[in-house]
Order: structure tokens, then C-alpha cells, then sequence
């Protein structure tokens, strides 16, 4: 519905109705529809274009965008998150081997084994959330430097 409701706009050369910018709002539109249907880059790709068109364009566009580039997991995330789930899972298997070994029969290993846990837990809950951070952070200074370079051609044109 959008596609033909965007083509009708062009055709017949409507800026406004009612006050509002039919366009940028019939974008909007389609873009949070994409994001809906789960499809990430096509509607990270119209909010691009949408604030390229317009930089000053609404906050619901760039957070919508934002959104869009932090559901697309990049590959280094995936490999992080996997690193991460696998030392949770060593730690687990190492927090068995302290209760069904170490514990019965080397208790005065116990609480150097109980730190070593602690720390294999702690680093991979760690290594887990600096990754997803990074991500988020990425994913704003990505929108800000386009942004940013957007309204210098705007201001140079």
C-alpha cells in the first residue's frame, strides 16, 4: 500500500496535506511496516534515505533506524556471544568438576577453585555485555556520523 501511496505522491505532486509532509511521513510509514515484517535492511535502508532527504527528520526516524542496525547482529557479535556462551558453559562444567572432585577430595584446593569459577563466570558474563555494548555504540556513531555528513551536504548544496 505504501509503494502505490508514495508513486500517487510523485505522480501528482503532493508536498503536503494538512499540514504534514505526505512523503516523508508515507516513508516513515513503510519503513516501520518493514521493521514489523522483520526486515531490518530494507527498512535501515528507506530510514537512510529518509534522513538523507531530510536530516532534520523526526526522532522516531533515527531511533526506528537505530533499532533496524542493532536487530542486524554483525558476525564479530555472533562470534562474541558464542566465545561468551562457551565459557559459561566451561565454567559450568568446571563448576561440576569443584563440586564432584575437588570439594570431596582436594578441599584445601577449594577456595583457589572457587575463585578460579568465579572469575570464568564473571569474565564471560563480562566479555558477553562489552560486546553488546560495542554493537550499540557502533550502531549510534554510525547514525550520527551520517547524520553529521547528510547536513553538511545539505548546508553546501
Amino acid at each position: 500500500m505504501c509503494d502505490f501511496l508514495l508513486e500517487t505522491i510523485i505522480i501528482q505532486n503532493v508536498e503536503s496535506w494538512g499540514g504534514e509532509d505526505l512523503y516523508t511521513k508515507t516513508l516513515l510509514a513503510k519503513a516501520a511496516s518493514l521493521y514489523q515484517l522483520q526486515e531490518y535492511p530494507k527498512a535501515a535502508h528507506i530510514l537512510q534515505e529518509l534522513v538523507k532527504i531530510s536530516p532534520e527528520a523526526s526522532v522516531f526516524a533515527k531511533k526506528l533506524w537505530e533499532k533496524c542496525l542493532l536487530r542486524q547482529k554483525p558476525g564479530w557479535l555472533m562470534r562474541i556471544r558464542a566465545f561468551a556462551v562457551g565459557l559459561l558453559l566451561f565454567t559450568a562444567a568446571f563448576i561440576a568438576f569443584e563440586i564432584f572432585v575437588v570439594a570431596p577430595f582436594f578441599s584445601k584446593y577449594h577456595a583457589n577453585v572457587q575463585f578460579a569459577h568465579n572469575l570464568l563466570l564473571l569474565l564471560g558474563i563480562l566479555i558477553l555485555i562489552v560486546g553488546e555494548m560495542r554493537h550499540l555504540w557502533l550502531c549510534q556513531q554510525h547514525i550520527r556520523r551520517f547524520i553529521h555528513t547528510a547536513q553538511q551536504r545539505k548546508m553546501n548544496n
